[in-house]
C-alpha cells in the first residue's frame, strides 16, 4: 500500500487524501465517519478532505435514504482526466511559448572544472 501511497503523492494528493481515496477504492461507498475510522484519519478533518477528493474528480458524494455516502472514483477515469487535462495545458504553454524566440546565447557561461 505503500506504494499506491506514494504515487497517489506524486500525482497531487496529500497523505491524507491518499489514505482515504485508497479506503474508498478498496472498501465501496462509505460515510465520512465510516472512512474516518478505516483510513485512520481524524474526524474533524474528513469532510474537508472528502470534499477536496471530489473536487479534485476522485471521489463522489451520493445521499442514499438518510445516509451520505462517498465513492471512489475508478483509477482508469481519473488517470483519464488528469491525462486529457495534462495534455491540454502542456499544448497551450506550447503555443504559448511559440511565439517567443528560444533564446540559446551562452556566451556568458563559464564551465569551472576545478576549484584551488
Amino acid at each position: 500500500m505503500d506504494n499506491e501511497l506514494n504515487l497517489l503523492n506524486k500525482i497531487g494528493l496529500t497523505d491524507a487524501e491518499a489514505k482515504v481515496y485508497l479506503t474508498l477504492s478498496q472498501n465501496g461507498s462509505l460515510t465520512g465517519y465510516e472512512a474516518s475510522k478505516i483510513a485512520n484519519v481524524p474526524r474533524s478533518k474528513i469532510y474537508n478532505i472528502l470534499q477536496s477528493l471530489i473536487d479534485k474528480g476522485f471521489a463522489l458524494y451520493t445521499q442514499y435514504e438518510s445516509n451520505n455516502k462517498y465513492v471512489a472514483v475508478p483509477m482508469s477515469e481519473v488517470s483519464n482526466k488528469i491525462k486529457m487535462e495534462m495534455s491540454n495545458n502542456l499544448g497551450q504553454l506550447e503555443e504559448s511559448f511559440s511565439i517567443f524566440p528560444l533564446r540559446t546565447n551562452m556566451d556568458n557561461i563559464w564551465h569551472i572544472k576545478n576549484y584551488d
